[in-house]
């Protein structure tokens, strides 16, 4: 296309397997524009996750969940975890703890470092709840 082809700009497709990888079906969107590195999780309660870092207003990470194993996504009620004041924001991933609580870690650009660190990113974690559908 006519993007160029930077995190900004890029955007996620779902391919998938029924026969354990030996073939895959054609990509589908699933992510918008400036909405990439999506990570997957499956839930214990069977609720798939993926966190994904968007590049648009607000900058930060989010997640959205699919209530039937990836067929599809509710992309009209995502969670947003955290917040950033640019682009270096991302690589997030997430964990389910024995409690049920979510664990997502993620680096970004804070609005504002304290006490003073070297550098504009951080690591932060979030953890959360899913609230329940």
């Amino acid at each position: 296309g006519t993007m160029p082809n930077d995190h900004a700009a890029g955007h996620m497709v779902l391919m998938e397997s029924t026969d354990e990888g030996r073939s895959w079906s054609s990509p589908r969107e699933f992510l918008n524009y400036s909405e990439v590195q999506g990570q997957l999780t499956l839930l214990s309660n069977g609720v798939l996750l993926c966190t994904y870092t968007h590049y648009h207003l607000p900058f930060g990470v989010a997640a959205i969940a699919s209530y039937d194993y990836g067929k599809t996504w509710d992309h009209e009620n995502p969670f947003q975890l955290a917040w950033s004041n640019g682009g270096c924001t991302g690589w997030s991933t997430t964990r389910e703890m024995p409690d049920g609580a979510l664990v997502t870690i993620h680096a970004c650009e804070p609005y504002h470092i304290e006490p003073r660190e070297s550098g504009r990113t951080v690591c932060q974690t979030v953890r959360w709840h899913m609230p329940e559908r």
